[in-house]
């Protein structure tokens, strides 16, 4: 399982999020949008075992005053663009933060510490008034993680060394 620093200033999503767009069933000469969210993956906190080196989840009890984060989507910046510019470039969010503090800021997601999250992009096709046209949300399951105040898993901290230079 993938672990995920948050922090008060927020972390950079490692490894960044980019996304290559196929055309099949979108009209090239129309208005996109692409953004992205996070969204709690089942009702249960996750403690690390350092034992078996596994992650064991503990439902949370009745009446638990830790909520859901609702977050806001974080449009690429390049949005609203032609289909045909979107398909000629890669789609980043590489400033994209995580953060286990409550400002609502462009750029940062909003988490809890030791629940398990998954990612996902939103798109929506715009009419020529600019008005909303159609409206997808794609859950990225390759983007699953447990949000971490500091890694627990041994594998996983060298793994984020070796390859994020954020991390170092």
């Amino acid at each position: 399982t993938n672990e995920m620093i948050v922090t008060k200033s927020g972390r950079r999503v490692f490894p960044p999020i980019s996304i290559k767009i196929e055309s099949k069933g979108l009209s090239p000469h129309d208005l996109y949008s692409f953004g992205i969210d996070a969204v709690q993956v089942g009702d249960h906190r996750y403690k690390y075992i350092t034992e078996n080196g596994e992650w064991e989840s503990i439902p949370l009890l009745v009446g638990a005053s830790e909520e859901n984060v609702k977050n806001d989507i974080n449009w690429n910046i390049e949005s609203p663009a032609k289909l045909e510019y979107w398909e000629k470039t890669t789609i980043n969010f590489n400033k994209l933060k995580l953060t286990n503090g409550l400002t609502r800021k462009y750029g940062l997601i909003c988490l809890n510490s030791m629940r398990k999250y998954c990612l996902r992009l939103h798109i929506i096709k715009h009419s020529n008034q600019n008005v909303f046209f159609a409206y997808r949300r794609i859950p990225l399951a390759m983007t699953e993680f447990i949000a971490v105040t500091a890694y627990q898993n041994p594998e996983i901290v060298n793994l984020k060394i070796e390859n994020n230079p954020f991390a170092k």
